[in-house]
């Protein structure tokens, strides 16, 4: 839905050119198929736009909030100043003082031969902080696994009150448009874990013992089932991002171990996630595809989701930022996106080859952990820059940011940086609008003839064609040669849309009262603003040669683009604002620039 305003933005900004499209498909139809225009027609195209729009004001104001599963535990109950391997705050209330059965959490060799064992107390909570120059978390007892993971060049996303929610609500107090911002952002929180390991069941993994290894940290795992596993995490010099994880699997059991898998889990706001939500969602890059499992409501009732084919890397990612774990070695497996019995989600790498009775198996990842950001995520390599969801025009997608980068070095603000990309994107296509305009503009000086021509001839459609296509030649007019411009150039708009929305280097960036440019305008300043420019807009098109229908619908758009752009980040609205008022100065220009001759 979030991509319905870039589809029809072309549209509106070249609604000249509907004339020229229309006939232009009516002339190339088959001869033999009649040409149909009733009001029946004009009546039910008209309802269903007004039904699209009314759903769309729905969804946008009314619609219930989305289901927050709040995590169970906070970062504050993880002790992240701890250096040494000691007890610390069990931060899943686990009990030290509780001990297992050998079913549980202990040595389960003589379980498995039917002997009595005492029970074994359990391991006593303690972590080990890792850290690096981009981020720091605390490698845990609980899942062996690292969690609470913040980021250190980037601040969570302000929690932001729009204006018009705080009047209608009828809050008292202070209006506060933007709140928060200042903590870091934690792409991790306290329960979530990641690495986590284990065969069978999955999300059941078991408690860890943490100990320094030279430069690196180790987790063991105590004997169960069978099955012991060791997690050994060591930072990457070379990328700050990045850290290589080694996990090992020990089969200590006279049977054969099946289903093991790796992976990582955390907690997921919502249940159900659009283009425009920056929650968080599992993620991965499967038989070179990108693939997100949004719907979590979905997962719960269907259970879990298997995507076969070989896995580049997976994780759990939102819009700006990702942790993800890449496998060097690449052995068979499926990537398995499942709901938790303790509300978490996980994302894992499931191995189709069983593991012997006796045998070990190391599994090698990098793992990482910070931003979307083409540079980096192209220097780690494994396709993470995939990770970028570009769409299908990537490539202008990839020269455009690349632009706007270069601009924000001149000028040193974001915001700054789209005001000059929009103008120089526009410069560029001045030519063919240009050409547009005038071919319009022709095509609605004949428009008359064209009318009369259909009507003379409304019984016999072959004729009609024939006549209107010699009408056409005679004034010099090519019915496609309007629309073809705007053609040209939707690939820069659907690419330039997108590098609006998905680039992390707007996030939390300034520009004049905005405090935030992937965040939308608390004020609806913007919003305004771009819908009062399509309605000037519209003033400066000639609209003789639409039918009433046509008409009808164009006077409603604006409306609806400005229900759209409430809920837009500012900076692609920024965009779409400072593009119409360069529309209106070029058809002012174009049109004056025809005129003067006319005049003399």
């Amino acid at each position: 839905m979030g991509l319905l305003p870039v589809l029809f933005w072309p549209v509106q900004e070249y609604s000249d050119a509907i004339p020229c499209l229309k006939v232009a498909v009516t002339q190339f139809r088959p001869v033999k198929e009649p040409i149909v225009d009733t009001d029946q027609e004009k009546r039910t195209l008209l309802a269903v736009g007004l039904c699209m729009l009314v759903y769309l004001v729905w969804m946008q104001f009314f619609s219930p909030p989305m289901d927050t599963v709040n995590p169970a535990v906070s970062v504050d109950d993880l002790n992240l100043t701890t250096t040494q391997a000691k007890p610390a705050d069990d931060p899943v209330g686990h009990n030290p003082s509780v001990s297992v059965s050998p079913g549980d959490n202990g040595d389960n060799e003589a379980a498995n031969t039917g002997a009595q064992t005492p029970t074994v107390a359990a391991i006593s909570p303690h972590g080990l902080e890792l850290e690096t120059d981009a981020f720091k978390g605390l490698v845990h007892s609980t899942e062996g696994a690292l969690k609470a993971v913040e980021l250190k060049d980037y601040n969570a996303q302000s929690v932001v009150t729009p204006l018009y929610a705080w009047i209608f609500d009828g809050a008292e107090g202070e209006w506060i448009s933007y709140q928060g911002g200042d903590e870091p952002e934690t792409l991790l929180s306290a329960a979530g874990a990641l690495v986590v390991a284990g065969a069978g069941e999955l999300g059941n993994d078991v408690s860890y013992q943490i100990t320094k290894d030279g430069a690196g940290i180790l987790a063991s795992s105590r004997l169960h089932d069978g099955l012991k596993i060791t997690k050994h995490y060591t930072t990457v010099e070379r990328d700050e991002q990045s850290m290589a994880v080694a996990v090992t699997f020990s089969n200590h059991s006279e049977r054969v171990i099946r289903d093991l898998w790796v992976g990582m889990a955390d907690v997921a706001d919502g249940t159900k996630a659009d283009r425009f939500a920056n929650v968080i969602r599992p993620i991965a890059f499967v038989d070179e595809s990108l693939e997100r499992v949004d719907d979590l409501e979905e997962l719960k009732d269907e259970g879990a989701q298997r995507f076969e084919g070989l896995v580049d890397w997976f994780g759990l990612g939102n819009k700006y930022f990702m942790s993800v774990l890449a496998p060097l070695d690449a052995p068979p497996g499926e990537w398995v996106v499942s709901t938790l019995s303790d509300g978490r989600v996980g994302s894992y790498f499931r191995l189709r080859q069983p593991l012997d009775s006796g045998a070990s198996r190391t599994l090698n990842f990098v793992t990482y952990i910070g931003p979307k950001d083409l540079d980096k995520t192209t220097a780690t390599g494994h396709n993470l820059d995939r990770s970028i969801e570009f769409g299908w025009f990537g490539m202008f997608a990839k020269i455009l940011l690349s632009m706007l980068k270069f601009f924000h070095g001149l000028v040193g603000n974001w915001g700054l940086a789209i005001l000059l990309l929009t103008c120089t994107v526009k410069a560029v296509f001045f030519p063919l609008m240009q050409k547009q305009f005038v071919s319009s503009k022709r095509m609605q000086a004949i428009q008359p003839q064209v009318k009369a021509i259909k009507e003379k001839y409304k019984d016999n459609s072959q004729l009609q064609s024939q006549m209107t296509m010699e009408l056409f030649k005679e004034h010099g007019v090519n019915p496609m040669s309007g629309c073809l411009p705007m053609i040209i150039q939707m690939p820069v708009w659907f690419a330039l849309y997108n590098v609006m929305l998905y680039s992390v280097e707007l996030y939390g960036t300034s520009f004049l009262y905005l405090q935030d440019l992937t965040e939308a305008d608390p004020t609806g300043l913007l919003p305004l603003v771009v819908t009062v420019l399509m309605v000037l807009q519209q003033k400066l098109m000639p609209t003789a040669s639409m039918d009433p229908m046509q008409q009808k619908m164009m006077r409603l758009m604006p409306i609806g683009f400005g229900i759209f752009m409430f809920t837009f980040p500012a900076g692609l609205v920024l965009y779409f604002s400072v593009n119409n008022m360069l529309t209106i100065v070029q058809q002012w220009f174009i049109y004056r620039k025809k005129e003067e001759p006319v005049s003399a």
